[in-house]
């Protein structure tokens, strides 16, 4: 209840200062297309919040194990198959930061990996992923705690329908 009445505040707050100031799109709403329905914080707002805390907590999880994401994406493509420096980079494409370089992150991980022409996982880089694994699965337990049969899915259905709206509209 709190939180529908502070973004109705807010709305309301936002749409004034628009209209006294003119602000670039006042003429469409301003920026109002973004506001959630319901009293509900903007999608933008929520999905930027969400992604920021699985990443928080993500973190946190595998720091137990002295890894970051980086190196716990590494890991997992090793275990599925031994691979190339490329093809480790080319798999994890998609999730880097510009400028980012895996080399001296899989440097980091003597011991854990071994390291030749092929990249692959230790005895030891094996067990420190499995016990990474369980903490994380409990990790993802928490994401999902108190949702119903089916809301996952649905909520990350509807996402992808956004997803889609945008790239193709």
């Amino acid at each position: 209840m709190l939180a529908s009445a502070l973004w109705s505040d807010m709305d309301a707050r936002l749409q004034q200062l628009c209209l006294d100031n003119l602000l670039p799109g006042a003429h469409f709403g301003c920026m109002m297309t973004t506001t959630g329905r319901g009293g509900l914080p903007p999608i933008g707002w929520a999905a930027r919040r969400l992604d920021g805390l699985i990443d928080e907590q993500f973190q946190r999880t595998v720091a137990q194990f002295g890894l970051d994401r980086r190196r716990w994406q590494i890991l997992n493509v090793l275990a599925a198959r031994p691979a190339s420096r490329a093809q480790v980079e080319a798999e994890l494409a998609p999730f880097l930061t510009m400028g980012e370089s895996l080399a001296e992150v899989i440097d980091s991980l003597a011991g854990l990996v071994e390291v030749g022409e092929v990249l692959t996982l230790t005895t030891l880089g094996q067990a420190r992923l499995e016990e990474a694994g369980r903490a994380v699965v409990l990790t993802r337990g928490l994401l999902v705690q108190g949702l119903a049969e089916g809301e996952y899915e649905q909520a990350v259905a509807t996402l992808l329908k956004m997803i889609r709206n945008l790239e193709t509209g």
